[in-house]
């Protein structure tokens, strides 16, 4: 399990006066994997914490877990009790019976959401709740730290003239860029004026033709929560919810408390326009360049550039959003003991851009991915991309809000969605086999996946503008009429049963390496082999990406397109290239072609199921998972639990019974465990061998909304794994500072962990997750070391340290004085 930097806060941006010397160990939550043992004894009786969570506005928690089958319980906000005294002693009345049945509890971080006011109690569905009393929540207390919007002003002139206008200016408007844009004989011309503005007024002379000139502000939007992409004004947030929840409670953090639920935040506020008065700055601080000459291409199309200059900029403002709120959450949560979960709002729109941005990006910090499926018909389209998302990041759990159904839960397991939080009232049963089946799915296991599909944000932000036809609170504000992403999945899921991996752009460039025809994910519990990739429906791609793909295609790698093929490139000045690439590997729709080293690229045209099996057969003769026959009611999903157990399940949310012979690659001595009786036996299985792979034949039958899985000893070549990677963290490391002179000594033990030497990484950060220092980075033997920070070259205030052991990580807070 890969944790983030963590920061403890006290009070809030205050430098400090004291030290802080800490000598913990890690986190319970690190533990090394589960015996196979114990996981047979619990699959009998499936213990709490692999149960479905109780979300309930009230109710008697202790008989949700002991008649209700629950694993734990969440109260949700309500307007007149939440965080008030009587909240909390009811609450603490029942946290140590929570703990001592091994149940957990989920703080709901809002008074109703979305999250981030704290308390002001506006609700984008429920209404206005009573407000607190003046100060009590960020808009009041806070009010230059809520949300801000992006306003343009067009100013239509027609040159030569001197133009000349007041800048608005007020105390909650920022100036964010002033351009003027022509576009003539075909032509679009741009010119920044930003550095023209003097004073509160522009004066410029304005060559011939038509010009528009814009000034875009960032003003204060309204809207009552914190600004989700500015970690100063999300921190006042949680120091106002969490950090109070915690000063009330914080004996039973870590023990009962053990998660935290976020609702709804999102960049669809602001009327469709959230903006941030510091997204120039952080811009050119992470870019080296002014955003400055692009702000039009929100608005509209400036020509050759315009995709290119939207994924600059919609891209980072996901960015911003992801290091904001979301980040900073998980961190506070991490420092205090719990795991923070929850979802954002309409996550599950084809083209997220205009609600959450990036959907697989704004996860990148969070500890436990999850999504909103209450009541929309679409939204089993997107299980996987939650998935994917912990995949891509290398998480071990995702949540989901709701739940209580056979036959989506199903659904969810299947597509790798483990942990529910649910507001039905399931019988006992249904909690019961949900635990069971949580007993093999929730340890820290990597997914199996032999493809993997390109998730095409960068078509999505290429696409998007502010002020769409369709509106700023509807779905699909700008329609994308060629995307066919999320059909290409469910093609793979649930007609021809074949399992995949969205991956991020981000992730195909910094953690994908190619090892012959071979695409290997290279996280450090996740890590995936990919024989084939196919790049979705997109006009605009990184041209990164596609270099690295042409790489894999040119090195015998397997590579489908569907529907209309890239013409645009995400990165400035790169469109010609796409073309030329696109061209030499896609002749025309269905046929194919071949690099001399084998690889294979083919574009399909509109994917159906069978084009995509028919290619897919073609390009490799064994895949992971295969029914015989093929048949498209039975789901499924293969992980492996340390290198040394293979997981499968299978489920069928079809109306009838489904028998078939599933092949799975491999010489494997299976178990069946059935989550619904808890027995476990032995199926009957035949092995074959066809194109020189191994392969088990095992006879399934599962009725309707019924389930099994089958487990083996994993037998794959220990090369997989990558070099000095373990599945489990070494128990008992520690991590203690003492503050000597100016400088702190930073003392830490690397147990034994039946290896001779193991990769540590010792790092500092600052409160915002910039990393300041990396004190080590090598390869050590067990034993106890000590290293000396200068920390006198920094300034002063709060920092925090994280040790890494083989790619674990347990993390104190650590304070510098002035």
């Amino acid at each position: 399990m890969l944790l983030f930097p963590i920061f403890t806060v006290n009070g809030r941006y205050f430098k400090a006066i004291a030290i802080a010397t800490l000598s913990i160990s890690m986190s319970p939550l690190l533990t090394a994997r589960p015996c196979f043992a114990d996981m047979v004894s619990d699959f009998a009786k499936p213990p709490l914490k692999y149960r479905p969570k109780a979300l309930r506005d009230g109710g008697n928690p202790l008989s949700l877990l002991t008649t209700g089958g629950f694993g734990g319980f969440g109260e949700l906000a309500t307007c007149q009790t939440y965080r008030s005294p009587a909240f909390y002693t009811k609450t603490l009345g029942f946290l140590d019976s929570i703990a001592k049945m091994g149940g957990s509890y989920t703080y709901y971080d809002e008074e109703q959401f979305p999250s981030g006011s704290a308390g002001y109690g506006r609700s984008n569905h429920g209404g206005l709740c009573n407000p607190l009393p003046q100060g009590e929540d960020v808009a009041s207390r806070y009010p230059e730290n809520t949300i801000k919007r992006l306003d343009k002003t067009d100013h239509q002139v027609t040159g030569p003239t001197t133009f000349t206008a007041a800048i608005p200016t007020a105390t909650t408007t920022a100036l964010m860029a002033v351009v003027a844009m022509s576009s003539q004989g075909g032509s679009t011309k741009l010119v920044d004026l930003t550095d023209s503005v003097k004073g509160n007024s522009i004066a410029w002379n304005v060559p011939t033709g038509q010009w528009n000139v814009m000034v875009f502000q960032s003003v204060k939007s309204g809207d009552p929560q914190c600004d989700y992409m500015d970690s100063v004004s999300v921190d006042k947030f949680i120091q106002m919810s969490y950090q109070q929840a915690y000063d009330k409670m914080k004996d039973h953090f870590g023990k009962a408390i053990q998660y935290a639920w976020y609702d709804e935040p999102s960049l669809q506020m602001g009327t469709g326009r959230e903006w941030t008065p510091l997204f120039n700055k952080k811009f050119k601080e992470r870019m080296g360049f002014s955003p400055t000459l692009y702000y039009p291409a929100l608005w509209y199309n400036i020509g050759p550039d315009t995709q290119a200059a939207r994924n600059l900029l919609f891209g980072f403002r996901s960015t911003l959003f992801s290091e904001g709120f979301v980040r900073l959450v998980n961190l506070w949560g991490e420092a205090h003991g719990i795991r923070p979960t929850g979802h954002l709002d309409n996550e599950d729109w084809t083209n997220p851009v205009g609600s959450v941005g990036d959907v697989i990006k704004a996860f990148k910090y969070s500890t436990i991915p999850g999504l909103d499926d209450i009541g929309y018909a679409y939204t089993h389209l997107f299980y996987k991309f939650f998935s994917s998302a912990a995949y891509n990041w290398d998480k071990t759990l995702v949540g989901i809000e709701n739940g209580g159904n056979y036959g989506t839960a199903i659904e969810q397991l299947a597509d790798g969605v483990q942990m529910q939080h649910t507001f039905q009232s399931p019988a006992a049963a249904y909690n019961e086999w949900h635990g069971r089946c949580g007993v093999l799915l929730h340890p820290p296991a990597r997914h199996v996946a032999d493809i993997a599909i390109l998730y095409p944000i960068a078509s999505c932000q290429g696409s998007f503008f502010f002020d769409g036809p369709n509106g700023p609170h509807a779905n699909e504000k700008v329609p994308l009429a060629y995307a066919d992403y999320p059909d290409v999945g469910e093609i793979l899921s649930s007609q021809i049963n074949r399992d995949f991996t969205w991956i991020h752009p981000e992730v195909l460039d910094e953690k994908c390496s190619l090892e012959g025809s071979t695409l290997k994910l290279n996280n450090t519990l996740n890590h995936e082999e990919y024989k084939v990739v196919i790049i979705p429906a997109c006009s605009t791609i990184s041209w990164s990406n596609l270099k690295k793909i042409r790489q894999f295609f040119d090195q015998g790698g397997k590579v489908i397109a569907t529907g209309v093929l890239p013409s645009r490139s995400a990165e400035l000045g790169k469109d010609d290239s796409v073309v030329q690439t696109i061209r030499a590997m896609f002749l025309m729709t269905d046929q194919t072609t071949r690099s001399p080293a084998g690889g294979i690229a083919v574009s399909l045209g509109k994917a159906t199921s069978d084009n995509m099996l028919t290619a897919l057969n073609s390009m490799a003769p064994v895949y992971d998972v295969e029914f015989e026959p093929q048949t498209g009611g039975l789901r499924y999903i293969h992980k492996v639990l340390g290198d040394s157990l293979n997981i499968y399940f299978f489920g069928n949310n079809s109306a009838a019974s489904i028998t078939t012979f599933a092949r799975l690659r491999g010489d494997l001595t299976l178990k069946q465990w059935d989550p619904h009786t808890g027995q476990i036996t032995s199926p009957q299985s035949s092995k074959v061998n066809e194109a020189g792979t191994d392969i088990t034949r095992v006879s399934l039958t599962v009725a309707s909304m019924r389930s099994v899985l089958l487990t083996s000893p994993y037998t794959g070549p220990s090369a997989i794994r990558p070099a000095g990677r373990s599945g489990g963290l070494p128990p008992n490391a520690k991590l203690s500072a003492v503050q000597a002179g100016k400088n702190l000594l930073l003392t830490y033990s690397i147990p034994k962990s039946g290896r001779e030497e193991m990769s540590v990484k010792l790092e500092v950060f600052g409160v915002n997750g910039e990393r300041v220092a990396l004190l080590v980075d090598r390869k050590l033997k067990a034993g106890t070391y000590a290293y000396r920070w200068e920390s006198r070259r920094v300034p002063g205030g709060h920092y925090i340290a994280r040790l890494e052991v083989e790619g674990m990580s347990g993390v104190r807070t650590k304070v510098v004085k002035e």
